[in-house]
Order: structure tokens, then C-alpha cells, then sequence
């Protein structure tokens, strides 16, 4: 096969060249230049058509034909779908059409204004704190307020407070956001609409009208609506409202200095400005009927007594009364009368009384206090003489003394008996018995008040059998020397002196003490015999006691005896360790010597051959016989 001639392939070639492009023209793209999408009212939207050594642009919206640069600048809210076509004049030719590119407007963020506080209504002069608030976005550094369409100096802040005018009427603000990035701004909000009312009057209550004296009024001041308002009086003084700026004014307790005209106004908090003034109201105040009280007997009363209080409200009826002490709310008693009976220091203290009842006026004035001061009567000493116990036969004397006031009756009572047993300052016992005793009292009666004194004390008065008993300790045989003593038994031993007799009852007696008890300290056989004692006190003397007889044993030879024995023992034991002395230190030289005591008086035969016997008899002196002991002597070569 021959080769293709050069001239050939290259006439191929260029009519493959014009073939192609005569079938298939290039095509146009659109480029987004700026900005990129989404894409808000207001934005500059630059396209550009790219198609490669075209002379001449096309731009289309929809079929229609715009404009004839490279770039376009499509102005929103502008909006559409946009294709664009290259020309080469050189060879007359057009470029395909590019693929559309849609531009859409997105909805701009929209502004909301609320009222922060305070909620309505409002009226002239009142401060109004509005916000604004815009969704979607969070960086909005700048907010722009406007009042009925003109703009406010706010310095961008989202929340500001505007001060409405003095004079009622309507406003309406709105508000938008602004950005550093895209969107910028954000739409307008939609107007908030602030109406200011005209201020309206208050009305003002008295309730009850008329008053009487310390009865509480209420005065009322009402501004409808109520919100946002403190309240102010002109004519009575603040101290009595119920708190500071209420609407609420009480006077607890009226009087008639409280009496006269009231008027009230509102001030709003926000703006401090007033309400015109409110109704005009006259408060009347009459005086309560009063309490009167009366007290019998009149202070000071004593303990024991009865106490009558009344209390009388002459004006209306229906009066229940109550009765108070001291600064206690709660009644103590009720009834127009209140008795105390048996007085007592507890029922000290000042005591008044009031009336009440069901309907206007509900009370009456209270009464004057009267103080009650509760004092004990005078008391009553007793004294005894003698003191208890006391002996049968034994003259008793009570008496009683009353030493303030004058005119007592003393009375005498016995145990728990409310008879007398006897009448005057004195009453004596005479020969006392088992009968007399028991517990005794006295107290003072007399005509004027108080008509009774405190009692006594109450002493028990213990009678005793006059008879003692004598014993003796030791109560054995005595020898001379011995000591005993005597006791005489009563059960009393102190306010007495005892008598002691010896031999007869009616001697002079041997001993006088102020106990009940004598001793002999050595008794002797003289002191032998029979002993009564017997006590007494004043003129008065006890029964003498049974006889005790004292025994005495004369040993006065036996005794002499014994003496002389034990001064003969200690002679001879005394001979006895000179000579033991002795034949040691004889025997020393010798040799040992050895000393023993025989614990018998028989003599032992066994004796050592080198041993060396010798007995010394020693005679010991018994209370009548001479007892000798034997003593061994050995060598111990």
C-alpha cells in the first residue's frame, strides 16, 4: 500500500476542523462573582459570563435580552432566572447559552418591640421600658428606634425607656437590628402601640361613719386600675395610717380631735405625679358611754377578806361586762359584779372593767383602774410556859399577843375544831392531863377591819406521867472505891432540877442537879442505903421514884494482903536476876553457864556425869501463900 501524500492529510484535517466546529458551538457559563447566596432585599448581585476568545456578552432574564457585558449587577429585591451568550465577530459565530442560574430574594430577620415594664395602663408622664428583639441571629450589635416613624437617639441600645408626655394620648415605636455580616440590617417590626389615659379620680370610703370614741376607722382610697399607684391624705396626720403610701388609712381608738374632713390622691410611682384629689368625706366621732366601777371594801384589804367590784353603764343597753387586770387582754371575769373571796396577795393589781355588746357602739369606754393592795392581818404570837413536854398535874399557861391595832377578842381553838375552847389573851391549863394534849392555836378577832388576824403558830402540848424511874450503873454489889451513877428516867432532861434523897423521901435531899443523872465517883460503906429522886420546876414537883438501893462490900484487909505479896515478888525476881548476873560472869571464866526456868516443881533426874546441879528456891508472893520455883545452874564444859 502506498503512503498517504502530505498535502493530503493536512486538506483531511482541516476540513475535519471546520466540520466540528460547525456542529457544535462552545457554551457559555455563568459565574456568581459576588455575593454568594442567600441573598437579601438590597443586595448587589455580580455575574459573570466565562466563555473562552468571545468578543461580544449577551445577558437574558428569562427570554428577554438585558444587557451586553461580561459582568452583571443585578440590584435586589430584583430577581430571576439569568443566562448569558458569547459572539465571535471573526467568524460569526455564537456560543451555546448558558445554563440558567435562579437569583430569589431571601425574607430579611424581623424586628419584634415588647414592653419590658411596667405593664399598663399608662398614663401621662409615666416611664415605659420597651425591647427589641430580633430572631434568627445573634450578633446584632446595633438597634434603631423610632416614634411615630421618626428616629430616636437611642446610642443602639436593645432596651430603652421613654417618658411619656404630660398629656394623654397614643404612640406607636418600632425598632430594627444591625449587623456586620450579611443581612445587615433586619426588617422593620411591626409598630407597638403605647396609649397614655387621662389620670382618673380616686373615691374615697369611710367606714363607720358616724364613729364613736376607741373605735377603729377605716378610710378607703381606690384608683381602678390600682396598679402602680401610692396613695397620700392631706388632712390627718400620717402616724395613723395603717403604713406608709397604703390606700388603707385606719385610726384605731378614734377621738373626737379625729374628727373632720379627709380627701386623697394618688401619686404614680413611676412618674411621681398626682391624681386629681378624690371625693371629700366628714368623719364624725362621738364619745362611748363610760364604765363605772365602785369597790367595796376600799384598798387596802387583807388576805382573807371578800372584795366586791361593780361596774354600771347608765347610757343604752345590752351591756355585757368584762373584767381586766393590769395590762392583760383577756378578761378574768365577766358579769357586772366580781367577787374575790379570801383575799390573798395574788389577787394584787389594778382592775378595771368594760361593756360590751352585739351592735353599735360594741363597747363603752373603759373604766377608771382602781389598785387592789392585798396586805396579811396582823399576826398572833403565841408563847407556852412551861415548854412541852409538860407533867401530869402541871399548871399550863398560852398566851397570845396581837401588837398592832388595838381592839382584839383573842379565841383559843384546839386541833382542827373551829369552836373556841376558851376566850382571852391568857388561857392556863390547870393540873394538865392525857386529856390536855394536842395542838394549839389563837387568833384576833375585832369589830373594824381587818376583822380577823392571822393565826398562831400551832404548838403541841405533850403531857407526861409525873412518876421517874430510878436506875443504878453499875447495878451490881459495889466494893468501896467503885464509882456508880444515878439516872432518873422522865424522857425530859433538860428545864428541870432534880432532887436525889437517901433513906427517907421526905429528907433534905443528898444532891441537886440540872441533869437527870448523879454519880458517885468512890463509894464508901456510908454511901450504903436506899436512893429516890425527884424533879421539878418552879413550884412545881414531880412523884418521887421507886427506891434503888446501893450495896457496899468492905475487901480492905484482902487488899492489903495483896499488896504486900507483890512487893515481896518483885524483891525476890529483883535477888534473883542479880545472882543470875553474877554466877554468869563467875562462870564465864570457866567456862559456859546456862540458865534455865523448871516449869515445875518437880526436880529431873537426868543429869549429865560433867553437869553440875544447883537449885535456888524463889518464893513468889500469891494473895496467901509463897509459891517457890526451882532454878538449874549447869556447866556446859
Amino acid at each position: 500500500m502506498e503512503p498517504c501524500p502530505l498535502g493530503l492529510l493536512l486538506l483531511v484535517l482541516i476540513l475535519c476542523s471546520y466540520s466540528g466546529h460547525a456542529a457544535d458551538p462552545p457554551i457559555a457559563t455563568v459565574a456568581v462573582v459576588s455575593p454568594q447566596p442567600p441573598y437579601y432585599a438590597g443586595d448587589k448581585v455580580t455575574l459573570r459570563c466565562d466563555i473562552a476568545k468571545h468578543t461580544y456578552y449577551y445577558w437574558y432574564k428569562g427570554n428577554n435580552q438585558i444587557n451586553n457585558q461580561k459582568t452583571l449587577i443585578i440590584h435586589l429585591p430584583d430577581h430571576g432566572q439569568y443566562t448569558c451568550q458569547g459572539y465571535r465577530s471573526d467568524r460569526n459565530l455564537y456560543s451555546q447559552r448558558s445554563a440558567p442560574v435562579s437569583i430569589s430574594v431571601t425574607a430579611l430577620p424581623t424586628a419584634t418591640v415588647t414592653v419590658e415594664s411596667p405593664e399598663g395602663p399608662y398614663y401621662p408622664g409615666d416611664e415605659v421600658t420597651l425591647r427589641c428583639d430580633v430572631v434568627k441571629y445573634s450578633d446584632w450589635y446595633w438597634y434603631s428606634w423610632y416614634q411615630d416613624g421618626y428616629y430616636v437617639k437611642t446610642e443602639g441600645r436593645q432596651a430603652i425607656t421613654f417618658s411619656l408626655s404630660d398629656e394623654a394620648g397614643q404612640y406607636l415605636y418600632t425598632c430594627r437590628g444591625t449587623r456586620e455580616k450579611r443581612p445587615k440590617t433586619s426588617q422593620h417590626s411591626t409598630a407597638a402601640s403605647i396609649s397614655a389615659r387621662s389620670f382618673p379620680v380616686p373615691t374615697l370610703t369611710v367606714h363607720p361613719s358616724p364613729a364613736f370614741t376607741g373605735e377603729t376607722v377605716t378610710l378607703t382610697c381606690v384608683i381602678q386600675p390600682s396598679t402602680g399607684w401610692t396613695y397620700a391624705w392631706d388632712n390627718p396626720p400620717s402616724s395613723k395610717a395603717s403604713k406608709p403610701n397604703s390606700n388603707i388609712y385606719t385610726i384605731s381608738r378614734a377621738t373626737v380631735s379625729d374628727q373632720g374632713k379627709y380627701k386623697c390622691y394618688g401619686v404614680r410611682e413611676r412618674s411621681r405625679k398626682s391624681s386629681p384629689y378624690s371625693n371629700t368625706v366628714q368623719l364624725t366621732v362621738e364619745a362611748l358611754p363610760v364604765a363605772t366601777l365602785t369597790v367595796e371594801p376600799q384598798s387596802p384589804v387583807f388576805t382573807g377578806e371578800t372584795v366586791t367590784m361593780k361596774c354600771v353603764i347608765e347610757s343604752l343597753s345590752g351591756w355585757t361586762y368584762k373584767w381586766y387586770k393590769d395590762s392583760s387582754t383577756t378578761p378574768v371575769s365577766e358579769g357586772n359584779t366580781f367577787t374575790i373571796r379570801g383575799a390573798t396577795e395574788s389577787h394584787k393589781g389594778q382592775y378595771w372593767c368594760q361593756g360590751e355588746r352585739g351592735y353599735r357602739p360594741t363597747t363603752s369606754q373603759p373604766s377608771r383602774r382602781i389598785t387592789l393592795d392585798v396586805k396579811a392581818p396582823p399576826l398572833a404570837t403565841l408563847t407556852v410556859e412551861p415548854q412541852s413536854p409538860v407533867f401530869t398535874g402541871e399548871t399550863v399557861t398560852l398566851t397570845c399577843v396581837i401588837e398592832s391595832l388595838s381592839g382584839w377578842t383573842y379565841k383559843w381553838y384546839k386541833e382542827s375544831s373551829t369552836t373556841p375552847v376558851s376566850e382571852g389573851n391568857t388561857f392556863t391549863i390547870r393540873g394538865a392531863d392525857e386529856f390536855h394534849m394536842g395542838q394549839y392555836w389563837c387568833q384576833g378577832e375585832r369589830i373594824d377591819r381587818p376583822t380577823l388576824s392571822q393565826p398562831s403558830r400551832r404548838i403541841t402540848l405533850d403531857v407526861k406521867a409525873s412518876k421517874p424511874k430510878l436506875t443504878l450503873s453499875p447495878a451490881h454489889q459495889l466494893l468501896t472505891g467503885d464509882s456508880v451513877t444515878l439516872r432518873c428516867e422522865l424522857g425530859v432532861s433538860s428545864g428541870l432540877v432534880f432532887n436525889w434523897y437517901r433513906h427517907t423521901q421526905n429528907s433534905d435531899p443528898v444532891n441537886q442537879t440540872d441533869g437527870d443523872s448523879y454519880s458517885i465517883s468512890s463509894v464508901n460503906i456510908s454511901d450504903e442505903g436506899q436512893y429516890w429522886c425527884r424533879a421539878g420546876r418552879g413550884v412545881f414537883y414531880i412523884q418521887y421514884s421507886d427506891a434503888a438501893e446501893i450495896k457496899v462490900t468492905d475487901a480492905g484487909s484482902s487488899k492489903s494482903m495483896v499488896t504486900v505479896g507483890g512487893v515481896i515478888r518483885l524483891l525476890l525476881a529483883f535477888a534473883l536476876i542479880i545472882l543470875m548476873v553474877l554466877m554468869y560472869c563467875s562462870q564465864k571464866a570457866k567456862g559456859s553457864v546456862s540458865v534455865m526456868p523448871n516449869p515445875g516443881l518437880q526436880q529431873s533426874d537426868s543429869h549429865s556425869p560433867t553437869s553440875q546441879n544447883r537449885v535456888l528456891g524463889g518464893a513468889v508472893a500469891g494473895t496467901s501463900d509463897v509459891v517457890y520455883d526451882e532454878i538449874e545452874l549447869q556447866d556446859t564444859l
